[in-house]
């Protein structure tokens, strides 16, 4: 069977991809190397955006009983502090073993095929408006092929679309008891810790550490979490393992003939600002609908899948903005302390900087459009 798309890995956008597309009639093949419900290291937030898009793709149930939060309070290394709320909707903490495995199951129940256990070991050049991909023990072939599986996956440099750059900062991700109605992310000299509600009772903890401070880490990441929230005078009970994880840049190409890139695969903004499954579900529709577009027309060359490209490009300018600063702040106690305290004075300023990363892009527009 010639597929019209298959797309390689399971998680968010490669999931959230596949339903899109299966709900509009493609013939979709799903491929991840892993099981369903993996748990995935990240900070679990789903903004606002996010919620919204994956209620324009009819999966709002998905996250029915996930525990909602109504914007973010940011703390300076001396304590002082600055918060600031959503103007529509709430954000929500999602487990992402939970998330993921019920993205898939959507996707299935919108006619798309799902594998599990297959290892793509290679893919093959563009000829007759398609794809071929070399799986462990088989070969299939599409019309596109989209890559979601992962900033680390080797597909993507084999294919000459080049790799995104690990930052040199690292991720520290763990879970806790307690909960409450803001993100709290803490920050000091060099790490930032930033705690999001999940349902139960529970917390995601994410440390984002920065390389001069990376070493410390150490074979001990766990320990080394309970150190920085002792030294912050953050209780947290019941603080199980914390895995590690480096942090990636943009990736030099998100297109070429028959293949695209979505998701970490793409290169991700960084964590600091949460918006990494918000950006990865609009990514997916974007994608969806570049594909099914360049289908219906003369095929799914570079040029037909560009515009997935722009699209991208232009959700991430806001994100990527908002980096900058946060990112400013994390590395100089000095520029943190100042911004908690005019973001503390302007909650306008703070308003409007949360609005831009975390509200739906373009204040309404919808996605694709």
């Amino acid at each position: 069977m010639r597929w019209d798309a298959i797309v390689v890995g399971g998680g968010p956008a490669g999931a959230a991809c596949a339903h899109g597309m299966a709900r509009a009639g493609l013939a979709v093949l799903l491929l991840d190397r892993a099981a369903a419900g993996r748990d995935k290291p990240c900070g679990e937030g789903l903004l606002p955006r996010g919620v919204a898009a994956l209620a324009r793709a009819g999966l709002a149930a998905l996250v029915d009983g996930a525990a909602p939060f109504e914007g973010v309070r940011f703390h300076a290394p001396s304590g002082a502090a600055a918060t600031g709320r959503f103007r529509h909707g709430s954000g929500l903490g999602v487990r992402r073993s939970r998330f993921d495995a019920a993205l898939v199951e959507a996707a299935a129940a919108a006619g798309a095929c799902v594998r599990f256990g297959s290892v793509v070991r290679a893919i093959g050049p563009f000829l007759d408006g398609g794809r071929d991909v070399l799986l462990d023990g088989g070969r299939e072939r599409a019309r596109v092929v989209v890559l979601a599986d992962g900033g680390r996956s080797p597909l993507a440099g084999a294919l000459g679309l080049g790799r995104p750059r690990p930052t040199g900062r690292v991720g520290v991700v763990a879970h806790g008891a307690g909960a409450g109605p803001l993100v709290e992310a803490h920050f000091a000299d060099g790490w930032q810790v930033v705690l999001t509600p999940l349902a139960g009772g529970a917390f995601s903890v994410a440390a984002l550490v920065e390389p001069r401070r990376a070493r410390e880490l150490g074979g001990d990441p766990l320990g080394w979490l309970r150190a920085r929230l002792d030294e912050r005078g953050l209780a947290v009970a019941g603080l199980d393992r914390a895995r590690c994880l480096p942090l990636l840049g943009p990736a030099p190409r998100l297109v070429d003939d028959g293949l695209l890139l979505v998701g970490d695969a793409g290169g991700a903004v960084d964590p600091i600002v949460g918006c990494g499954i918000a950006l990865a579900l609009e990514g997916a529709a974007d994608a969806g609908h570049a594909i099914a577009a360049a289908l219906d027309g003369s095929g799914a060359d570079r040029a037909a899948l560009a515009p997935y490209a722009r699209a991208r490009r232009r959700r991430d300018r806001a994100p990527r903005a908002a980096c900058a600063i946060a990112l400013a702040a994390a590395r100089s106690p000095r520029v943190a302390e100042g911004a908690a305290r005019v973001l503390g004075r302007c909650t306008w300023a703070l308003d409007g900087l949360l609005r831009a990363v975390a509200e739906e892009p373009g204040d309404g527009v919808p996605i694709g459009g």
